[in-house]
């Protein structure tokens, strides 16, 4: 590791710590979305199920004792029953926004980590091959091959890093990114159906709700 740091130059160490922090972001959300997402489709059955069999108040207790975004709009759509409906979408926007918001926390750094990195590899190979040229024009030409050769390759060295950082970095932030999309769908499928089965009818909004179940892909648009 030390070794490339040497050959690769300066740019080496801030490309280090990109990896370092991308690693960290990657391992504080894998575990944030382990402990947080909760058994979405399961609660979503089982509050559909009180809510039909006329037991809100059994759905309410479900939904406060369960981790996970789709429980928070649960436990704030069941205890806000008695609010008007634009009160209480109000009010379940924001907790949802807020719900989002913790789900998307340092997404924006990973997706600036994955960008930066191979920029910064590509200037790092740019200044070491002015560098190596600059040593040949002070030579008057007369250099050996393989010295030059070996100052290319080096100068290289920090492209590869910085591709070997981004394309990581960027699949993994695709795949979060994926998770909160998923879940924001959900969040709007499950108060769809809390306001069908309680007969207030359909949700407006702007995010994307499932059209037939949360676990098909296929979405559209709320009207």
């Amino acid at each position: 590791m030390f070794f490339l740091i040497e050959k690769g130059g300066f740019f080496m160490w801030p490309l280090l710590f990109c990896s370092i922090a991308a690693l960290a972001i990657i391992c504080e959300r894998v575990v944030y979305f382990i402990r947080n997402q909760g058994p979405a489709v399961k609660l979503m059955e089982s509050v559909r199920r009180l809510v039909h069999e006329k037991k809100s108040a059994e759905a309410l207790e479900l939904c406060r004792k369960t981790r996970g975004p789709l429980a928070c709009i649960g436990e704030v759509y069941l205890s806000n029953l008695h609010l008007k409906k634009e009160d209480r979408e109000e009010i379940l926007h924001r907790e949802g926004s807020v719900a989002l918001e913790h789900l998307e926390n340092h997404l924006n750094k990973l997706a600036s980590i994955a960008h930066i990195s191979p920029l910064l590899g590509l200037l790092g190979t740019v200044t070491g091959m002015i560098l190596a040229f600059k040593q040949v024009q002070a030579l008057g030409g007369q250099v050996d091959v393989g010295i030059l050769a070996g100052g290319i390759w080096e100068a290289l060295l920090t492209t590869a890093v910085g591709l070997s950082i981004a394309i990581p970095t960027m699949a993994a932030f695709n795949y979060f990114e994926a998770r909160v999309d998923k879940t924001q769908s959900r969040m709007h499928y499950f108060t769809s159906v809390l306001n069908e089965l309680l007969g207030f009818g359909q949700v407006h909004g702007h995010l994307r709700v499932a059209r037939h179940s949360p676990e098909k892909e296929e979405t559209v648009d709320a009207i």
